[in-house]
């Protein structure tokens, strides 16, 4: 995308009318936008400084190395100028350690979120995203966002004092800005983070899926809704074998009316096997595992 195609974009999201949005700070294929925790921090603060200043409303977040999903209530004025604030001090972030900097056409994409259902689904999403790219972490584990406080207790494990303890000059130094945050926001000492549950609507999430039941449930088995945010927002697909094991019990179950892969014929097989590589991208080699059949025939099928 060109810097006036990416002008021109912004220029079409700020006309959008208030409503629930994805957010999605765009991948960045050969570079990063965090290499460690200090730089980790500095992009959580600027989420609570840039929140702030556009009065855009946060549900939940998380930033991965090299990107970032968003669910956010606000019009989309609000949401390019809290993109622009952020996109702006984490180049500068980038700068001061040496970092290769964002490029001129580094950009978002705002998604339109319509109902109830669709707000869950993107909130899996954005949460399923730090094990995806970190399988030892369990969505919970993850601090550089809001996982830790969905259905979780683990903020109140977290030391946080109120930033009305502290000077403004204090702040000042440390977030490199005149910006004066609310008293009542939430300071963790040990990291020198501004917490998310200062500003973070998490309860709106929370009460999309009533319990922590269906929220486990959607994280472990809505692949579907996985892959078309996935396809939605340009990311690539991946499903692991746990996650393929059942994508397949589900479609033999429901589809084709049986209880495993060993009751298909050989054309069910087929037709499974196109399936697969459709609607889930799943490589050739693990769909001829998978399902029994040669490589090459596979390979014939989904040409």
């Amino acid at each position: 995308m060109s810097r006036q195609k990416l002008f021109e974009k912004l220029a079409e999201y700020r006309e959008l009318p208030e409503g629930y949005y994805h957010l999605v700070f765009d991948s960045i294929e050969d570079g990063q936008l965090f290499h460690n925790d200090k730089e980790h921090v500095a992009g959580m603060n600027t989420v609570a400084l840039a929140q702030y200043t556009s009065g855009l409303v946060i549900l939940v977040f998380n930033w991965m190395i090299n990107h970032g999903h968003f669910l956010v209530w606000g019009a989309g004025d609000k949401c390019v100028e809290f993109f622009l604030k952020t996109r702006r001090r984490l180049n500068e972030e980038l700068i001061i350690g040496s970092h290769k900097p964002l490029d001129d056409d580094y950009g978002m994409k705002l998604i339109r979120i319509k109902d109830r259902r669709q707000l869950s689904d993107v909130a899996v999403y954005i949460a399923r995203n730090p094990p995806k790219a970190c399988p030892m972490l369990s969505p919970s584990g993850y601090i550089w966002g809001t996982n830790y406080l969905l259905f979780s207790d683990v903020s109140k494990l977290i030391s946080k004092v109120p930033v009305g303890d502290f000077s403004s000059a204090f702040f000042k130094k440390l977030l490199k800005t005149k910006v004066a945050l609310p008293d009542n926001y939430l300071f963790n000492k040990e990291l020198g983070m501004i917490l998310p549950e200062s500003y973070a609507r998490v309860e709106l999430v929370a009460n999309a899926f009533g319990n922590a039941t269906v929220y486990c449930e959607k994280l472990m088995k809505n692949i579907d809704a996985h892959v078309k945010i996935a396809e939605g927002v340009g990311e690539r697909v991946t499903i692991d074998d746990n996650e393929l094991d059942y994508v397949i019990w589900s479609i033999v179950r429901n589809q084709f009316k049986v209880s495993s892969v060993t009751e298909l014929g050989n054309d069910d097989r087929c037709r499974l096997a196109v399936i697969l590589r459709k609607k889930y991208y799943v490589e050739p080699k693990r769909i001829a595992r998978k399902v029994g059949l040669p490589l090459n025939i596979v390979q014939e099928l989904i040409v």
